[in-house]
């Protein structure tokens, strides 16, 4: 835990939130359990540290966290409360959530049984195609973000931290976003990603079916260590197949919804999420096998509560808003398990990053009016997997992915 998390216990902020304990801390914030003096009920608090409330880049995602997630409402996000100004020093107040994030229930029990696999996909399907109808971009989809909450004996999954999202109606990439940086998480980037080429909606699909493998298979899908050696796996290298290399077996129908999920061409992607579960239900579920939703799994007993961010995953203490990420550029959220891997703020080599057009939709489906979101919620920090997920890409990686683009006679596959 970091020194700016020592000596704050039992300070009030604004008058009203009691900082009871540091719930987990990074190297830009804390985030702390705290009690809401005016309602009597628990809350997160996410509180930035000393040196990053000065900059005001860092302030300006952290307040487009706080409106993106409050205007983006839904069951399947985590609840923004409040926000405000402390001694100069910004803070998000959140729901308080009981659970652990997917990444912390993956390394505690391997890989889900389809009947969980498809409940959670459908849960955070539901808030990305929510938050695509919005015109907005995640950008950093991962395990770490898809927090697991615990309801008397219900699980709802809940998509945390929207901080390094693009808007459309901001009519921005994102705050912190540069020409030629790379924001997200690697191993769950697209390749036009991975380029610092310009992204839609369809790179988050990718995201997903690269987390829905991870779900089915028990493993990751990119396993390359060094930044370099990641982008060319996700641009060039023939991606592997689930049954072939799955701890359990796998339907050989997975196999073909993960070629479409995360094929090259975002154009051959699946159209929506909701799409994307549609077919996954398909594909792992025999016909007429339905999946209760929201109930909790036979696997999601342990871990108490725990902070909902992608920060270091914490088993068993209660969820409250991820921790800040070690670089402005990248954001992680908070999740309740342990520290998680932060997104990488990389410079991509010599791919020229395109000009961002407006945000694509995915196409519109037969859905009541949804209310227009204007900003996207901070992502924060999170060291924590064996694979590393926070990165700086430097001359390496952009000689091997410059190396790629000028050998590549055509597009991958």
């Amino acid at each position: 835990m970091t020194t700016n998390a020592f000596g704050l216990e039992g300070q009030v902020l604004v008058g009203r939130y009691r900082l009871i304990r540091p719930l987990r801390s990074g190297s830009m914030g804390t985030v702390w359990r705290a009690d809401d003096l005016t309602l009597g009920s628990p809350v997160a608090i996410k509180r930035l540290g000393p040196l990053y409330a000065k900059d005001e880049a860092v302030r300006a995602r952290f307040y487009q966290e706080a409106q993106a997630a409050a205007a983006l409402r839904s069951p399947n996000v985590v609840q923004i409360l409040d926000h405000g100004v402390d001694d100069d020093v910004p803070f998000i107040a959140m729901e308080l959530l009981e659970g652990e994030d997917l990444a912390h229930r993956l390394e505690r029990t391997g890989p889900l049984s389809p009947a969980d696999t498809v409940r959670i996909f459908a849960d955070v399907a539901r808030a990305v195609r929510k938050a695509h109808d919005a015109g907005i971009v995640h950008r950093d989809l991962k395990p770490d973000n898809i927090f697991l909450a615990r309801d008397d004996d219900r699980e709802v999954a809940k998509v945390l931290d929207f901080g390094v999202a693009k808007t459309r109606m901001s009519g921005s990439e994102g705050m912190g976003t540069q020409a030629g940086v790379l924001i997200g998480t690697l191993p769950y980037m697209s390749p036009e990603q991975a380029q610092g080429a310009a992204v839609d909606y369809r790179s988050d699909l990718w995201a997903l079916g690269v987390i829905a493998f991870e779900c089915v298979c028990g493993r990751a899908a990119i396993t390359a260590e060094a930044p370099g050696a990641m982008i060319l796996e996700i641009c060039s290298e023939p991606l592997p197949v689930p049954s072939q290399v799955a701890a359990v077996p796998v339907p050989p129908a997975f196999d073909e919804w993960f070629v479409q999920a995360c094929s090259r061409d975002p154009n051959e992607r699946f159209p929506s999420a909701t799409a994307m579960v549609d077919a996954l239900r398909a594909a792992l579920l025999p016909a007429g096998e339905a999946v209760e939703t929201g109930r909790a799994s036979r696997v999601s007993g342990a871990p108490s509560s725990i902070p909902p961010a992608s920060a270091p995953p914490v088993s068993a203490s209660p969820l409250s808003a991820s921790p800040l990420s070690a670089s402005p550029l990248s954001a992680s959220p908070l999740s309740a398990s342990p520290l998680s891997a932060s997104p990488v703020s990389a410079s991509p080599a010599s791919a020229s990053p395109a000009s961002a057009p407006p945000v694509s939709t995915p196409p519109s489906e037969n859905t009541a009016p949804r209310p227009s979101l204007d900003e996207a919620e901070i992502d924060d920090w999170k060291p924590r997997r064996a694979a590393p997920v926070t990165v700086v890409v430097l001359g390496l990686a952009a000689s091997l992915l410059g190396a790629w683009l000028l050998t590549s006679g055509s597009k991958p596959d």
